[in-house]
């Protein structure tokens, strides 16, 4: 019995008809080269047997390992042992490659991987496609290049082992030494776990390195040549700190909170916010000095007015952790107020009560630099209001403003409410905002999908990316440790609900 079989399969995306009628067979331990034009239905064929929703089967069937896989979600057709190395791998900020790879290893396995095992496995795979070794903690393809998403394809096909890998131009983006690195990868797991393969590739120097036998044309969604390897050559179209100080500040009317920096300093302050009411905070950051500055908010109902003041070349790292149930209402005002001063602003929040956020950079002097990027979590009943401004005055030429605010809805009958604001008195500067506010991305999920997750611990996943992001700019590694038990804690509980 064939390991894939597919009869008469007819494809189509969004109305128009891609696929007019594919018909292939796949042993087990073979190697096929799909090859055709560009357009022609090679990466629809590999999409639609993955379960791509986007691509509708109208007629046909398909068979994997004798079982319908058009009656399966995309999780069950990777936890049965498929998988596609696509061809644009996506970029999921906050969710790590260790964690997204642990959770697909799991949903394989009756008892959750031992951690050593884990470990020992992922360093292997790193090791052999010769990765930098931080990879496991970066997240999921953000900031790689393309030849690195490519190897970190082939990398999960290692770490999952399926019985039948889909390697969507797997190629493209590798220069001729990771190319080799690549082929020597996928050749080692056919022989470790016999993986069948399917590779889509338009150059020759790819299949002489990983020598598929049977190959198959595909011109117009159909196949139009099968042979054997002598269709192949046819070509048809910082610095480091020592010491972190910790402020416990309880709010109060009467009592502000007053953070001065020495000038030529580097400091690194964690301040959690507790109490109730009113507070004050002011912030100075004197010259050439270094502050990374921040605010864990565990108060309830907090009314929060901050300023941040910055001099000559300080360089001042603000973030805001909010993952507390409680009201909250915050305005915080940084003012760069001598030249070539810069301020690097992140906040992620959690949504289920009403909070008001205001964020503003006021550019007062010359050649500064401003830059916000908030994430944000809604639940339920949860409303949120957020304000975030950018003012460059008159006097101050040669200076850059931006802000990001990107806000995930997860089962709220609220809509967030962004107020992404530039105000810009002078020509010579630069100035950018953006904003999105929607449920889950439905290409994250499918490529999470697509890895064995269920829709459920795929969408904790992503939930749980969006709050880990500000993880990475805290260096005390008990609170990054308490901050990320804190967010696993609220993820599973919010989305149980």
């Amino acid at each position: 019995m064939a390991l894939l079989e597919i009869k008469n399969l007819h494809v189509e995306i969004e109305g128009k008809k891609i696929l007019n009628g594919i018909n292939l067979e796949l042993n087990a331990g073979e190697i096929h080269a799909i090859m055709g034009p560009n357009g022609h239905g090679k990466s629809t064929l590999l999409a639609s047997i993955m379960g791509h929703p986007k691509y509708k089967v109208i007629e046909g069937t398909i068979l994997f390992d004798g079982k319908n896989v058009l009656e399966m979600e995309v999780n069950e057709r990777a936890q049965a042992g498929l998988f596609l190395g696509m061809q644009y791998p996506m970029e999921i900020s906050g969710v790590t490659n260790s964690d997204f790879l642990k959770a697909a290893i799991n949903t394989r396995r009756e008892e959750p991987i031992p951690l050593f095992s884990f470990i020992r496995k992922l360093e292997g795979a790193i090791s052999d496609l010769e990765m930098k070794s931080n990879l496991a903690h970066r997240y999921v393809n953000e900031g790689f290049s393309g030849g690195e998403k490519k190897r970190n394809e082939i990398l999960q096909m290692m770490l999952l082992e399926p019985k039948l890998a889909m390697l969507d131009e797997i190629d493209s983006g590798l220069d001729v030494d990771a190319l080799k690195i690549v082929a020597k990868a996928i050749n080692e797991q056919m022989k470790k776990s016999h993986t069948t393969l399917m590779l889509v590739s338009h150059y020759e120097r790819f299949y002489q390195l990983v020598h598929p036998t049977p190959a198959h044309i595909i011109i117009d969604g159909k196949v139009v040549y099968q042979g054997g390897k002598e269709l192949v050559p046819l070509r048809i179209g910082a610095m480091q700190v020592s010491n972190i100080v910790r402020i416990n500040h309880v709010v109060d009317d009467m009592n502000p909170l007053r953070i001065v920096t020495e000038p030529n300093s580097f400091n690194d302050i964690v301040v959690e916010i507790s109490g109730q009411g009113k507070g004050e905070i002011e912030v100075i950051v004197s010259d050439d000095s270094q502050l990374n500055l921040f605010f864990l908010n565990t108060g309830n109902a907090l009314n929060l007015n901050e300023q941040h003041i910055l001099k000559r070349n300080a360089n001042l790292q603000l973030s805001y952790a909010d993952f507390n149930d409680a009201q909250l209402k915050r305005n915080a005002n940084v003012i760069f107020e001598k030249e070539g001063s810069q301020c690097f602003l992140k906040s992620a929040v959690l949504v289920q009560s009403d909070k008001e956020i205001n964020y503003s950079f006021e550019h007062i002097a010359r050649n500064t630099m401003g830059e916000m990027e908030n994430f944000a979590v809604t639940f339920e009943e949860g409303s949120l209001v957020m304000h975030a401004k950018g003012h460059i005055g008159k006097n101050s030429s040669q200076s850059e403003t931006h802000q990001s605010t990107r806000v995930l809805n997860y089962n709220s009958t609220k809509k967030a409410q962004v107020y992404p604001e530039l105000v810009i008195e002078n020509n010579d500067v630069k100035a950018s905002h953006a904003e999105s506010s929607g449920q889950v991305n439905s290409d994250h999920l499918y490529y999470l999908q697509s890895r064995g997750l269920s829709t459920s611990d795929a969408v904790r996943l992503i939930v749980k990316g969006y709050l880990s992001s500000i993880l990475e700019v805290i260096k005390d590694e008990k609170l990054q440790e308490t901050l990320l038990n804190e967010i696993d804690q609220k993820v599973e509980r919010v989305c149980s609900m």
